[in-house]
């Protein structure tokens, strides 16, 4: 019998410019990285496995690490202007509701030095 093994989700998309503030301004010690991206984009689509890498690197990874992405597509214009977003893919880590840093580009090297610093 071959059955699909079920893959665990470790990356959740933002619906609401709220959710996006309540990750942004949570103040605990666990790190959330957001992935800004369009849908057409190729580049921000070939991430996901990198974050999994990243996730699985990591000890205890639930109660350390949060992935997720923002489709600014889905956002009105004067939410996504607020967002103050100049490319894409862009990622920002933040961290006890502070911006730990930010990554123009898939830089996956550059993503993880941020997480773990």
């Amino acid at each position: 019998m071959g059955g699909k093994k079920a893959v665990r989700e470790i990356v959740f998309p933002i619906t609401s410019y709220e959710e996006y503030q309540s990750i942004i301004t949570n103040e605990t010690d666990k790190v959330f990285v957001i992935d800004y991206h369009l849908e057409w984009c190729g580049p921000c689509q070939v991430i996901e496995p990198s974050f999994r890498s990243i996730f699985f690197s990591i000890e205890e990874p639930d109660s350390r690490i949060a992935f997720h992405t923002l489709n600014i597509d889905l956002l009105p214009k004067e939410e996504s202007d607020l967002l103050d977003l100049d490319a894409k893919p862009l990622f920002r880590v933040f961290k006890n509701s502070g911006n730990q840093g930010e990554v123009r580009g898939v830089k996956v090297n550059e993503i993880h030095a941020i997480i773990t610093q």
